[in-house]
């Protein structure tokens, strides 16, 4: 006895389980928050994969041989969910196969080795973390093999990250850029992105920041003008309150937009009631200072581009203010060629700044505001007997207005070496409030018609423009 997808779907709907699936292929997606796990059917049914692509990579960390030893005594004490390695891009993904064979694969089976593998790519990948930055995890209840006990001993003092000499700070007077920059390092080196740790906590609470603070305050009473201290006062942060929006600050130095709820819980007051950390961040947001990073109004959070526009000139990393956003009244009167069509769309793709990091507010306008404009536009050059190639993808390959904006946006990401994009943009470009099943399935339905492609060829985010639109367009998908 064999499965079919249908069986798996069943088990999803009857798990109230949100999914994907891929017309004409054995594939389901299952989302868990940002970790996505793929479920596919294998062996003409006789065997069921479970793969978590892309938990962690390896490449650049500098303990990449003691995760392999980490990796590899995870996988010999475990049934289910196994990690695995690329060496070609230090990808770390969790995956395992259930053996149906001419047996049966019951929904308690099925969601065992689901919930395992999600279990092992969001939760066991913490220590992976852990161990990549030189940082050592915490011994489970059940306690640690004595020789992995050993190996992650002789980790202990390897991360320089992890500790911080308050004695390094400058002395007083720097202007603020000095103190940002100098405030961003403290607070990275005891604040991993990876690990919040109780020592670097108390450490931070009751050495750096106090130490931080004094020296912006002896800077200011030396005559140096601080934004930072008008910016608070203005909005009404407490010292709590500033403490996490630096934290925060510090992260992005690094990259880093993706701020959950437990790191600002852990920052603002460790312990708390999970109520009050809600109610610190509905305050950070309703002064402007904090978002949500997909639009969605939940975690993860990001610093706003109203706030970082006050601390500009002084930030501790480079960052320009995106421009205005693109008025209608900008927009010409039709008839206009396709090329110049096509460099309005430019325009506007361009006007919201790097999808991922765009905010929300500027995908809604470009949607709602910029993009039925630029159709009507297009619609009134062709009927005034202009020809335009675009209109191949809603005439000939059925896609919609707001399906079409994605991969027009796809293309200008491609040109402008910005590679490809993830789900949230997308979710924001189709519709407000879309579903996640609904922008999966289509995104499942634009690359099986060849208009977007998988970056990785895994079935997964990020995504690209897809060939077929390439070819439909021309030379557009590779100009806009």
């Amino acid at each position: 006895m064999s499965i079919d997808i249908e069986t798996i779907k069943g088990y999803l709907d009857d798990e109230e389980l949100v999914y994907a699936v891929f017309e004409g292929r054995p594939d389901i997606v299952v989302p868990f928050g940002t970790q996505n796990v793929l479920v596919e059917i294998t062996e003409d049914g006789g065997a069921v994969r479970f793969r978590a692509p892309q938990v962690f990579n390896l490449e650049g960390t500098p303990h990449m041989l003691e995760c392999l030893k980490w990796m590899a005594n995870h996988t010999y004490g475990r049934k289910i969910g196994h990690f695995g390695f690329d060496p070609r891009d230090g990808e770390v993904d969790c995956c395992f196969v259930f053996p149906v064979e001419d047996g049966e694969m019951t929904q308690r089976q099925f969601m065992r080795s689901l919930q395992t593998v999600r279990h092992e790519a969001c939760v066991s990948v913490e220590e992976l973390r852990q161990v990549a930055f030189g940082k050592t995890p915490e011994a489970p209840e059940s306690g640690l093999s004595g020789e992995f006990a050993r190996m992650l001993e002789q980790l202990r003092g390897l991360a320089p990250e992890a500790r911080f000499d308050v004695d390094s700070l400058p002395a007083a007077p720097v202007d603020e850029g000095q103190w940002l920059s100098a405030v961003a390092d403290a607070l990275n080196a005891l604040c991993s992105p990876l690990m919040l740790g109780e020592g670097e906590l108390t450490t931070l609470r009751e050495t750096v920041w106090p130490r931080i603070q004094a020296l912006r305050e002896e800077s200011t009473a030396a005559g140096q003008r601080y934004i930072t201290v008008e910016t608070a006062h203005a909005l009404g942060l407490s010292r709590e309150d500033e403490l996490v929006v630096l934290f925060m600050l510090a992260r992005q130095k690094l990259g880093d937009l993706r701020i959950d709820t437990k790191e600002i819980d852990f920052v603002y007051s460790p312990g708390q009631d999970v109520p009050e950390t809600i109610g610190v961040i509905q305050r950070l947001a309703d002064a402007d200072v904090i978002c949500s990073s997909d639009g969605d109004g939940v975690a993860p959070y990001r610093l706003t581009e109203g706030f970082l526009c006050r601390l500009a000139d002084v930030l501790p990393f480079d960052w320009a203010p995106p421009p205005p956003p693109m008025d209608v009244a900008e927009l010409p009167s039709a008839p206009v060629t396709e090329a110049e069509w096509l460099d309005q769309v430019r325009r506007a793709v361009d006007s919201v700044g790097p999808p991922d990091a765009a905010a929300p507010s500027r995908l809604d306008h470009l949607r709602d505001e910029i993009w039925p404009v630029l159709l009507e536009l297009r619609a009134g050059s062709e009927a005034a007997g202009h020809n335009y190639r675009t209109s191949a993808l809603a005439g000939d390959m059925g896609v919609k207005p707001n399906e079409e904006l994605v991969i027009l946006t796809l293309s200008r990401v491609g040109e402008l070496d910005q590679a490809a994009i993830g789900p949230a943009p997308i979710d924001l470009l189709l519709s407000p409030g879309i579903q996640a099943r609904e922008t999966l399935g289509t995104i499942a339905r634009l690359a099986d018609k060849g208009l977007l492609a998988y970056r990785d060829n895994d079935g997964l985010a990020p995504y690209t423009v897809g060939a077929k639109a390439r070819e439909l367009l021309g030379g557009t998908a590779e100009t806009i």
